[in-house]
């Protein structure tokens, strides 16, 4: 057989193959003759199947899985290309073709001894105390009998904007509700005298910011606690006028949020509560003072602080102050005026200057806001002070003595 037959029938059979086959690539159409699987596009046969990507029309918190899927050509136009597979990403699961977070098992948290602890910022406030938990129970307007939802929109849904609050804080951490309501049974949870409880209330972890309110958002991934119920009565709570003060057994006590505190204990330095001056004083007819805990500040002197009821004392430095011991009754520290080392007590507009005593430095510089020191057999008298801050003993005024005092603001 020849060559030349050889190639026509290679031709013929090549054409009898794509007849019945159809063209698999867009050809020209010169004589309008695409196959049943081809449509006419500028002039051209296109297959009617062609290849493109998928849709991303994956909800939040998944992963789209990419991939390419066929459109056909229905009607004159392209089909839509079907949406992308996709999963959800780590902690959340499937639901209603959404990504929910996966709900993790609360602990069970219940508060027992809620108890008023004042009035703070406008708010009355209830507090109690289960292990690392603290309950932190906040009105900031009248809360009469009924029903409180505790995510209330654009109230109570956040700690910011909330008028009943509820915040549970474990060291560094804060919770506030995710759902849950309270329930005041009697009185009025914003005067301090009040029954309720807490009911079924889920809260989640937050950060509060404290550059915006205190707004509090959900750390997402974050743990949960639940409080099924507490319960708090304090009714019977109020029974003095803030501010007020009495003896009670030897003891001084002060009412702040009408509430009876203890202020000083006469008893711990042998002496007596006096039921005019509401104050204990000591076998020397002195009044009887203890102070705990010690701030400093640096305004004008170096100046450590303290207070108790409506005592205030201040440690005020004006040289250098390392260890060692500096006389209170020494010539440099006899006067207001030119004190190198100071003791001063504020009572209204009572003022009391150091008579005698002892403050030892133990480490440190008093004279700078770091220093460990304890003040010693401290005895002031009651003073006047001029305009220029020089102090005259009053004739037969008070005296106070003062416990021990220590501070220790090396860190």
């Amino acid at each position: 057989m020849s060559k030349l037959m050889n190639y026509s029938v290679i031709i013929i059979l090549l054409s009898i193959f794509f007849m019945l086959n159809g063209c698999s690539e867009d050809r020209d159409n010169k004589n309008n003759e695409c196959k049943e699987n081809e449509h006419i596009e500028n002039n051209k046969c296109i297959n009617n199947i062609k290849k493109v990507s998928c849709k991303d029309n994956s909800p939040e918190n998944s992963n789209t899985v990419q991939a390419e899927v066929d459109i056909k050509w229905e009607n004159n136009k392209w089909s839509e290309a079907t949406n992308c597979e996709w999963t959800c990403k780590s902690n959340y699961r499937k639901k209603d073709n959404k990504c929910v977070l996966i709900e993790k098992e609360c602990e069970i948290v219940n508060f027992d001894n809620i108890v008023l602890d004042g009035f703070d910022n406008g708010a009355s406030v209830y507090n109690s105390v289960l292990g690392n938990y603290k309950l932190i129970l906040e009105f900031y307007e009248s809360s009469l009998v009924g029903d409180y939802d505790l995510v209330s929109v654009g109230i109570n849904d956040n700690y910011k904007t909330c008028k009943q609050c509820v915040l549970v804080q474990n060291n560094d951490k804060y919770y506030y509700p995710k759902l849950g309501s309270l329930k005041i049974l009697s009185g009025d949870a914003f005067t301090g005298k009040s029954s309720g409880s807490i009911l079924d209330t889920e809260l989640v972890e937050v950060t509060l910011d404290e550059n915006n309110g205190y707004k509090s958002t959900v750390v997402e991934g974050g743990s949960c606690i639940k409080i099924e119920n507490s319960t708090w009565d304090t009714t019977d709570n109020i029974s003095c006028e803030n501010n007020e003060t009495r003896c009670n057994n030897g003891k001084v006590e002060t009412c702040e949020a009408h509430v009876w505190k203890l202020t000083n204990d006469c008893s711990l330095t042998g002496a007596t509560c006096d039921e005019t001056k509401k104050v204990c004083v000591n076998t020397s007819g002195c009044i009887g003072l203890s102070f705990d805990t010690i701030t400093v500040n640096t305004d004008l002197a170096t100046t450590y602080n303290s207070v108790n009821g409506d005592y205030d004392i201040s440690f005020e430095f004006y040289t250098n102050t390392a260890m060692g011991s500096y006389d209170l009754s020494a010539q440099n520290n006899s006067n207001y005026v030119n004190c190198d080392q100071c003791v001063l007590i504020k009572n209204n507009d009572k003022r009391y200057f150091q008579k005698s005593g002892v403050i030892k430095v133990i480490s440190g510089d008093a004279y700078t806001p770091k220093s460990k020191a304890e003040v010693t057999n401290l005895k002031l008298v009651e003073v006047t002070l001029s305009d220029s801050m020089e102090s005259t003993v009053v004739a037969n005024g008070e005296c106070i003595e003062v416990q021990t005092v220590l501070w220790d603001t090396m860190n």
